[in-house]
């Protein structure tokens, strides 16, 4: 049961009046319910169309094909095996889920993809009862718009890998933490544990995710001593689980393939919040896929660190309106009504007045909300930054793509902060429409490197006896998964100065050569080659993030000549 904090003054002097406002509070009415569950069923939709949105064309890149061509497994244990000989830190619960479902609609990669899509839209739908929970009906809207107009939850939406169940099971997770924080009844903590249980057996690094709930016990509930021993001691189970499978793991296999993996720096760290922003899918730059060939990711994301600093300084730093006790919207009305100080922050309502663990800090629920949000959103990434220098790089965003969730939700808590309806519908339409104008690269072409396309245009152009060279070996299986080209026809190539070699060879002894290239790589280098050797070349680009580049190299015209003559 919420309780809230405004109007003190008068509904303590009133204890009738309390009660009064308590039992209106609770009556919804009906026009208000159906309008709010037709904003949300619109929403949705907005999302379901932008995630479906050219589906078909995204072609299966080396993170999706490492399970895609296990499919056909005979059994989920051999398919687990087979997936995690070639994925060593690999998880079984996203995997296994993969494996039913293609059982029950098919592999092909369209189908598999509605998998993550519909985890997508039960992401979005979590998050609007998270935030509503924390900060009512209209933060908890708008929270749910930004998260469906995200590029990066788009593409995460899409994508044949274990992050949209992360996603899903971490809101799961938090809505049961809070719902422990409340009263703690068995059912929120089995709701808790099993997502907590599910999640760090999805992905290893969701295990900072607990590492979060845990530091928000320790630092802000420490004088609730049973709960936090018994949270503990529950998770230490938990714990125990993991850490025999992590023993378990090839080290040798996962330093090899997490060697590309570099130390962060500040670019790097800047880069985490402009994915998590959502004005972009990933670290390139989206403008070149614009069709006004200007990204303005940098300004939304701005946008929504102001905002945010504005709500945190709000709610944080300075002292609270006259008359206002620093408590929060009513989730279920959007109403504001009193209550008296319990013993912690989230006994009998997360809209208490406590004693503040800190001196003159969190003195009220809304702030010990507001923390739990900002440490969910910080301490994950920062340990990850932490970990890349103490003991391997492995600063990677997707790899905490779930403290990206409360950007969103302390955005729509923001915007919802806003007490003028007409400036925060004025805020609401501009952020709307910077994602809308970033979602406009949509139009370009796929998200993903368009394999699809390069594969035809190889099979069409290339004759059997011509050389594909392609670079480093994770490009080398997506095209023999994509494509029905020869295996022993193509070949990979690890390092750029490798590359000129095998292709004169080719090149000498008559045959034509096609180099296959994504434009992550830098091909100045490669064209170089070329020059310097001579060589004649043309190249076709295909669209995708990043898009990929096929060169043609014919063969020299004297080989056929010396060829021809030794014919006749």
């Amino acid at each position: 049961m919420w309780k809230y904090s405004r109007g003190a003054t008068a509904s303590m002097q009133n204890p009738a009046s309390e009660s009064s406002a308590t039992a209106r509070a609770g009556e919804r009415p009906k026009r208000g319910i159906a309008a709010i569950c037709l904003a949300l069923a619109a929403i949705t939709l907005i999302a379901l169309g932008l995630r479906v949105w050219r589906l078909g064309s995204e072609s299966a890149w080396w993170d999706e094909v490492a399970s895609l061509k296990y499919l056909d497994a005979p059994t989920l244990t051999a398919f687990l095996q087979n997936e995690r000989a070639t994925d060593p830190p690999m998880t079984p619960v996203y995997f296994t889920i993969q494996y039913y479902w293609s059982r029950l609609v098919g592999t092909s990669v369209l189908r598999m993809r509605l998998l993550s899509v519909l985890l997508g839209l039960l992401t979005i739908q979590m998050l609007f009862m998270l935030t509503r929970r924390l900060y009512g009906d209209t933060a908890g809207l708008i929270s749910s718009l930004f998260l469906a107009l995200s590029l990066l939850h788009i593409y995460y939406s899409q994508e044949i890998r274990v992050y949209a169940l992360v996603l899903l099971l971490s809101l799961i997770s938090m809505y049961a933490f809070i719902g422990i924080l409340e009263g703690g009844r068995a059912g929120w903590w089995a709701m808790h544990l099993a997502a907590n249980l599910l999640v760090v057996f999805t992905h290893l690094f969701a295990i900072l995710l607990i590492a979060t709930q845990a530091c928000f016990l320790l630092v802000c509930q420490r004088h609730e001593k049973r709960l936090t021993a018994v949270w503990i001691a529950c998770h230490s189970v938990i714990g125990l689980f993991m850490g025999a499978w992590v023993l378990t793991i090839n080290t040798a296999m996962l330093n090899q393939a997490a060697s590309w993996m570099v130390k962060p720096g500040l670019r790097e760290i800047g880069m985490f919040w402009l994915v998590f922003a959502g004005g972009r899918a990933s670290n390139e730059n989206p403008a070149t896929h614009l069709p006004s060939g200007m990204s303005l990711d940098i300004p939304l994301a701005a946008l929504l660190l102001l905002l945010i600093l504005w709500f945190a300084w709000k709610r944080l730093v300075s002292p609270p309106l006259k008359g206002d006790l620093g408590g929060c919207t009513d989730s279920r009305t959007d109403t504001i009504r009193v209550l008296h100080p319990p013993e912690s922050p989230f006994k009998g309502g997360l809209a208490y007045p406590l004693e503040s663990p800190f001196k003159g800090g969190l003195a009220c629920s809304d702030r010990s909300r507001l923390v739990l949000l900002l440490m969910w959103l910080v301490i994950p990434p920062a340990a990850l930054c932490v970990a890349s220098y103490v003991f391997r790089p492995c600063f990677v965003y997707r790899y905490v793509l779930f403290s990206s969730l409360p950007v969103y939700a302390l955005a729509g808590a923001s915007a919802a902060a806003i007490r003028s309806s007409r400036a925060r519908g004025v805020l609401v339409a501009v952020v709307a429409i910077l994602y809308a104008h970033q979602l406009s690269a949509l139009a370009s072409g796929p998200f993903r490197p368009d394999w699809q396309s390069a594969s035809r245009y190889l099979e069409a152009k290339a004759s059997p006896d011509d050389s594909i060279l392609v670079f480093q070996d994770i490009n080398l299986i997506a095209l023999e998964f994509n494509s029905n080209l020869p295996a022993d026809q193509m070949k990979h190539i690890g390092v750029w100065s490798e590359l000129c070699g095998p292709a004169m060879a080719a090149h000498d002894a008559g045959r034509d050569v096609w180099f296959v290239v994504w434009m992550w790589s830098d091909p100045a280098k490669l064209e170089s080659c070329f020059l310097s050797n001579n060589l004649d070349f043309s190249h076709k680009d295909f669209n995708g993030w990043p898009n990929l580049r096929v060169y043609h190299i014919p063969a020299r015209q004297d080989s056929h000549a010396q060829m021809d003559g030794l014919t006749t």
